[in-house]
């Protein structure tokens, strides 16, 4: 693979202990790779992506219609990936702002 295909299919590094491959679905935090079902990377994939905390309503809007995301599963996708994360170092991914929605948390 050549350093521009890399570059192309790496998202660009936005949070310091946190890759994603957006080529392979691969989410890497701390260096281990964290096992992410279709449904949790396209969720981490928005937020990862977003400037701005998106809240359930916008997440099952912005998903990928194959997924069929409901506003109701967002929340226990989200809980498992912060399970997963937790596992690796100790750190929630995702945080809530109530009102505001979901983000990633910038000191994971």
């Amino acid at each position: 693979e050549s350093a521009l295909e890399k570059l192309n299919n790496d998202l660009a590094p936005r949070y310091p202990y946190v890759r994603v491959d957006g080529r392979s679905g691969e989410v890497r935090y701390l260096g281990y790779k964290i096992e992410l079902t279709a449904c949790e990377f396209e969720i981490f994939r928005l937020l990862y992506n977003s400037d701005v905390s998106l809240n359930k309503k916008e997440i099952a809007a912005l998903a990928d219609e194959s997924l069929a995301l409901g506003e109701k599963s967002v929340a226990v996708h989200i809980c498992s990936i912060n399970r997963k994360s937790e596992r690796l170092g100790g750190r929630k991914l995702v945080e809530s702002q109530r009102k505001s929605g979901y983000f990633i948390n910038k000191n994971s």
